[in-house]
């Protein structure tokens, strides 16, 4: 006698398929992922740049009266490769 398959049975595998890879996927993640202490770096950096950029936009000192200096360039400049270095940061997950 022929075995007879049924919707309802499809639909249950087909269902059941994706958890049965589970067991895999959660083996290969080891310990947190390296992107999250990658985001609170860049996030860091962001608020240093932005601060960075108020010094150094000429408009804004101009109108509070003061002279952008050296300082504020370097400063500046500090920010921006740091800023620019945090976004580099790859992710080295497997997912």
């Amino acid at each position: 006698m022929k075995a007879q398959t049924t919707r309802r049975a499809v639909m249950a595998g087909l269902a059941a398929a994706p958890v049965a890879g589970l067991p895999a996927i959660a083996g290969a993640v080891v310990g947190p992922d390296p992107i999250f202490a990658a985001i609170e770096r860049h996030k860091a950096a962001w608020r240093v740049f932005e601060d960075c950029c108020v010094l150094t936009d000429e408009v804004g000192s101009r109108e509070a009266g003061r002279t952008i200096t050296e300082a504020d360039e370097t400063a500046y400049e500090a920010a921006n490769d740091e800023e620019q270095e945090a976004l580099q940061a790859a992710p080295r997950s497997n997912m």
